[in-house]
């Protein structure tokens, strides 16, 4: 299905700023903040901080623009993900949680594909 106009640019949008996400958040578990100056890490962290606000924005605009109720919750839910297993997440755990929100983040952008 070929999707133009304003729908088309939410749905690119947000598999471009979900892709981006995932991929800071990979390099973040894999230890690129402990090699790199700690001005620069802090920057980094900074740029996963705003990468997290477009998800979730771009998550609840994709939301709106869906015809279908039920992959509109679906989309409200992935947009909600990183907030809810934040507040799971203790101190000891926060690699599985990190790990867990990478495959939701992942798992969100099959999902728009193969809806799409």
């Amino acid at each position: 299905m070929h999707l133009g106009g304003f729908m088309g640019f939410v749905y690119r949008f947000f598999i471009f700023i979900a892709s981006a996400y995932a991929i800071l958040l990979i390099l973040r578990e894999c230890g690129i903040t402990e090699k790199i100056n700690p001005m620069r890490a802090s920057d980094f962290v900074s740029v996963i901080t705003i990468f997290l606000i477009l998800y979730v924005v771009s998550a609840f605009l994709v939301a709106l623009c869906y015809p279908i109720l039920n992959l509109r919750i679906a989309m409200i839910l992935f947009g909600i993900t990183p907030f809810v297993l934040g507040k799971a997440a203790s101190y000891k755990e926060i690699k599985t949680y990190s790990i867990i929100q990478i495959l939701c983040v992942i798992l969100s952008i099959m999902f728009l594909l193969l809806n799409y």
